[in-house]
């Protein structure tokens, strides 16, 4: 890894191709978020005997992350204040216990020790999020609230949406940057996925008028200013929500699958993992044929799964991509401007999936595109 992070965009390097592929896809800022080096990450895949099965590699993780878990467990004593450095200290172990933790859970898996090691390094270092609790249909979802940085009263709000099996905690730096630019966040999982109880289908979008119905009433926020952000998988709901929702104002969808993905031509050739991904995620066994899975998708078009009407075609969305993506179509932008929708595109030449590589630049200006639609109109929705 120590070679594709520093490239910003190169062959996933021998070792982790059987990882799934949200992993291989965040990889280098996990490492980050963790302080994990990404040398010593190598030398760990490295031990593996050649040629390694998959379990073989999970194993290897399993054990660093209890290795990190044991000795966070015994700097994380009683009466920690905060920001401490020994609180830090503790924290910093709870995250590498995190890192490793998640490269051995299964998609569609419940929450695991990765989740609460990392909300016990979020409570350590003092930055907590408020846990709020929501139902749709009879099911519940948890998602993740934080005032912005510089706690202003009735600030604009952005709700974020991790990828395909992100859990909530992975979205770290995506709500640094807009809580930076002076944004509240509520970040909120995809159904299926860590605590959120609701089955992935397109109708699962109705879950963001839940979570703004969860926080009416706070005085710290605007739900009159409202944007919405999606990464990857999660860009389909935020764009395919954001545009039905009156309330929202502005989308931003990163390497968010939207309509020309879920055709046949493009179903059909993604790679193997991620097509068993899908297959998971639709209710199908993994090996079920491509077909049968690219027909269930097929009703996820953004064309099918919504009424296009004026509202929507005024709305603006920012996607944004890398041109060397290898599992979102690459034409979706301009598959949505065919549909009459206002797209501003955000492309960079040599990068791939979700731009990872160009990652700090694009959550900046994300952010700042976010502020410009959102948070400094003056044209007010629906009323708290």
């Amino acid at each position: 890894m120590t070679a594709f992070c520093k490239s910003g965009f190169a062959a996933y390097p021998d070792g982790i191709q059987g990882l799934p592929p949200i992993f291989k896809y965040n990889l280098c800022w996990w490492l980050e978020d963790a302080g994990i080096a990404p040398a010593a990450f190598d030398e760990i895949v490295a031990a593996v005997p050649r040629p390694g099965s998959h379990q073989e590699l999970v194993a290897r993780f399993r054990a660093q992350a209890d290795a990190h878990a044991q000795v966070a467990s015994r700097l994380d004593t009683g009466g920690l204040v905060p920001g401490s450095e020994a609180s830090l200290a503790a924290a910093g172990e709870w995250r590498k216990a995190a890192f490793y933790g998640k490269l051995t859970r299964r998609p569609q898996q419940a929450p695991t020790d990765d989740l609460r090691a990392s909300e016990r390094a979020m409570q350590l270092t003092g930055a907590a999020p408020e846990r709020i609790e929501a139902t749709l249909d009879g099911k519940s979802f948890v998602g993740y609230f934080q005032p912005p940085a510089s706690h202003n009263t009735r600030a604009p709000l952005v709700i974020v949406f991790g990828g395909l099996d992100n859990f909530k905690t992975e979205m770290a730096r995506h709500v640094a940057a807009m809580r930076a630019r002076g944004f509240a966040t509520l970040v909120l999982e995809n159904p299926d996925t860590g605590e959120n109880t609701l089955s992935f289908r397109p109708e699962a979008w109705r879950m963001l008028n839940a979570a703004r119905d969860a926080l009416k009433g706070r005085s710290e926020i605007d739900l009159s200013r409202v944007g919405v952000y999606g990464w990857s998988m999660g860009g389909y709901l935020a764009t395919l929500g954001g545009l039905q929702a009156d309330w929202i104002a502005a989308v931003v969808n990163v390497a968010g699958p939207v309509e020309s993905t879920f055709s046949n031509s493009h179903c059909l050739r993604v790679p193997s993992s991620v097509g068993m991904a899908y297959a998971v995620f639709a209710g199908l066994a993994p090996t079920a044929p491509r077909d049968a899975i690219c027909m269930h998708y097929a009703r996820y078009a953004l064309s099918k799964a919504m009424p296009i009407g004026p509202a929507a075609k005024r709305k603006p969305v920012l996607m944004i991509n890398g041109l060397l993506e290898d599992l979102t179509a690459t034409d979706e932008t301009a598959s949505l401007r065919a549909l009459g929708l206002s797209v501003t595109e955000l492309s960079y030449a040599i990068d791939g999936h979700t731009a990872e590589g160009n990652m700090r630049d694009h959550l900046r200006m994300a952010a700042d595109w976010l502020w410009s639609r959102v948070a400094e109109s003056r044209e007010l929705s629906t009323p708290n």
